[in-house]
């Protein structure tokens, strides 16, 4: 579900969080990459995790729901 939602995120955010969390890709390799600062790397990778956490929210919320709903029959 993870991997889906990063199709949905806007920009580059995407990209970022898969070099970093998916490649491991330290900061500084990021930076080298995108041929961005490392700071705009951090400030972007803060953004694109908020962006994902309310994708992600919004995903699974419903599901969450649905799946409380049904052990409760």
């Amino acid at each position: 579900m993870i991997k889906n939602s990063l199709q949905s995120l806007s920009g580059d955010y995407g990209l970022l969080l898969t070099l970093f969390y998916f490649e491991e890709l330290s900061l500084e390799e990021i930076s080298g990459i995108v041929g961005m600062t490392t700071n705009h790397v951090k400030v972007k990778l803060f953004r694109a995790r908020k962006q994902l956490a309310k994708i992600l929210r919004t995903k699974l919320e419903p599901e969450i729901i649905r799946s409380y709903g049904e052990r409760n029959r």
